[in-house]
């Protein structure tokens, strides 16, 4: 998946975003349709290279997703435009979290048959990216780099030359992290320390996406017309408080189902300016380089979230509680370089909640 992905560097700014985003809709369309074929014939491998053509599809789409929204609209749109994004993605898991259990209970023995709905989905897609304002290719005369790694490497000094930049390169990576390792232990908090059964486990699942969802359509609306990064700091505070109220004694399920609500509204106010960050920052001819250097990132933030898991819980036997409270302490650490290395974000979080709630300015 990460091979594929990292030459989308190249073809990210080499062609037409919305090319890119045309060319792996259709793309999806015929996966569906392999996959809908693979469960009728019941063959495994085949539908694990599907599992594998799917990651390849979204690894491609997600940095063109992202990667036009500057190409499109101004700056001052951008944050706005990002809660917009999160907001539906994350509806869309809940949606999507929801319609698989619904389908597998109602097509238990014809798995295939749920695919024909997803394929139409997948044409329903295509003629919507046809609606996407076309725009052209950034850096057409760009070579394409076949050594990923080389490509990597290059985008990451790239985005070293702006300290914000590689900041919010490293944020997007920490805000997967962060919630890879919460959706790893709310099922085995919910079994351990919530003693509830696992057909319950849902409702924390929607808890957490609901909330990253609305905090990150609320912070692209609170930003006005700019990108607003004093919003970085608060939305790491929310995280860190409402992750140690999770890892304290008689913790009921209302009580976890608003904290990780919450904690995901922070998560949505720290990634919706770090994602307009990595969209408006770089030279139009190095966007496409860096939004892709920032999802495989982001990819790793998910796998590292596995090992960490593993190593503290059963290498060193932390507790899920006691997870939730790790979660606090590393976002307290990661706040602090932050605000060391850019402290004027702390000044315009500051500012932000003075002119939104003491005083009212009219410009």
């Amino acid at each position: 998946r990460h091979r594929y992905y990292d030459r989308e560097h190249g073809h990210a700014d080499r062609y037409s975003k919305r090319s890119v985003i045309l060319g792996t809709k259709a793309a999806e369309i015929l996966i569906m349709a392999a996959a809908a074929v693979s469960f009728v014939q019941g063959n495994l491998w085949l539908s694990i290279s599907i599992l594998f053509l799917m990651g390849t599809q979204a690894a491609y789409f997600g940095p063109s997703k992202y990667g036009i929204l500057p190409e499109i609209l101004p700056e001052k749109h951008l944050s706005w435009a990002n809660g917009i994004m999160e907001l539906t993605t994350f509806m869309a898991i809940i949606l999507g979290t929801w319609a698989g259990s619904q389908m597998l209970r109602s097509y238990p023995d014809s798995l295939q048959t749920p695919l024909y709905f997803l394929v139409a989905l997948s044409v329903i897609g295509l003629i919507i990216a046809y609606f996407i304002e076309p725009v052209p290719a950034v850096a057409p005369e760009k070579p394409l780099q076949i050594n990923f790694l080389s490509d990597l490497a290059a985008n990451w000094r790239i985005s070293g030359q702006d300290q914000p930049l590689r900041l919010a390169v490293l944020g997007n990576f920490y805000f997967w992290f962060i919630a890879a390792l919460l959706f790893i232990n709310i099922p085995i908090f919910m079994q351990v320390v919530l003693h509830l059964p696992e057909q319950e486990m849902s409702g924390l699942f929607i808890a957490l996406t609901v909330g990253i969802g609305l905090g990150s359509y609320l912070a692209g609306h609170l930003s006005g017309n700019k990108i607003e990064y004093g919003l970085i700091p608060l939305g790491a505070l929310f995280m860190t408080i409402f992750s140690f109220s999770l890892a304290g004694a008689g913790v009921s399920w209302n009580w976890a189902a608003a904290s990780l609500t919450l904690v995901g509204f922070g998560g949505g106010f720290f990634v919706v300016p770090i994602n307009a960050m990595i969209q408006y920052r770089p030279d139009p001819k190095n966007k496409g380089g860096i939004q892709g250097l920032s999802y495989f990132l982001s990819n790793i933030g998910v796998i590292a979230a596995s090992v960490f898991y593993y190593i503290f819980t059963v290498q060193v036997g932390a507790s899920p509680a006691e997870i939730f409270l790790a979660s606090g302490f590393m976002t307290i650490g990661v706040t602090a370089y932050v605000l060391w290395l850019l402290p004027d974000s702390l000044i315009r979080m500051i500012l932000w909640i003075l002119t939104h709630s003491l005083y009212r300015l009219n410009v």
